[in-house]
């Protein structure tokens, strides 16, 4: 089972911040580009095959995200494409 210290690592890394923690965490899945700005990676460990799914937040510097951020607080759906 992933440790607190791995969770935090993998949460850092969907930022680009931190690289992925240890060599058995590997990369098979992340979100294709969204008009929206939603991110998201699946990390699996190749050890005991647990899959952790992080959502990056909003990035101050993304327009997408602002806007949208904006539109959820207007409590406005935002459209499915």
């Amino acid at each position: 089972m992933a440790t607190i210290l791995e969770l935090a690592e993998l949460s850092s890394a969907v930022y680009g911040d931190t690289p992925v923690p240890n060599n058995h965490w590997k990369v098979p899945r992340i979100s294709p580009s969204n008009p929206d700005g939603y991110y998201g990676v699946a990390y699996i460990n190749t050890t005991t095959h647990e899959v952790v799914i992080a959502n990056r937040g909003t990035i101050w510097t993304s327009l997408a995200n602002l806007i949208n951020d904006a539109e959820l607080a207007a409590h406005e759906v935002t459209p499915m494409s």
